[in-house]
């Protein structure tokens, strides 16, 4: 269970998920090499031994790094699964890479670092409901903020369907 971050290159302009054109093709990113050196820059303790898929594993976050077979990027995912500054290190990457995200699980839609720090907090919330971890997050239910949550990305999955949808038909 993760919570997920798509990476692109959005339109100038975009402040919300809604904003991105119906006819929006993502242009490339990068060269997937590019992209791994850039991250290993800021963090060198980030493990690409498969370079399709890494793992940035410390203090201040514990992810996967989904980059795919393809040399020449037009996306990667972040997939998160914990770490204190989460929010933070998501975000060095995307300034580093001059990038945007897609957060699936943030009002908007779209990654932004303050915003991002509490739904990173709403998902661990909603995982520990889900996993039956206890500590504080276990005392949720059904009308509590991680019931929200999982609402929040059954909203968006028309969103991403639609944009998934026009990435992956010229990959396949």
């Amino acid at each position: 269970m993760s919570w997920d971050i798509f990476v692109f290159k959005l339109p100038p302009g975009v402040t919300e998920f809604a904003d991105i054109p119906d006819d929006f093709d993502p242009p490339p990113i990068g060269k997937r090499e590019e992209i791994i050196a850039a991250i290993q820059e800021l963090y060198p303790e980030a493990d690409f031994s498969d370079p399709s898929c890494g793992h940035l594993i410390s203090d201040a976050a514990r992810m996967e790094i989904s980059m795919g077979n393809e040399l020449e990027c037009t996306s990667f995912a972040f997939h998160v699964r914990g770490g204190d500054s989460v929010a933070e290190v998501v975000a060095a990457i995307l300034y580093r890479l001059n990038l945007s995200a897609i957060d699936p699980q943030s009002d908007t839609g779209i990654f932004d670092v303050d915003s991002a720090r509490e739904t990173f907090r709403r998902w661990q919330g909603y995982r520990d409901q889900v996993l039956g971890n206890g500590g504080p997050s276990s005392e949720l239910d059904d009308e509590s903020e991680g019931d929200d949550f999982h609402h929040a990305s059954d909203q968006r999955r028309g969103w991403l369907a639609r944009l998934f949808g026009r990435l992956f038909r010229y990959r396949y």
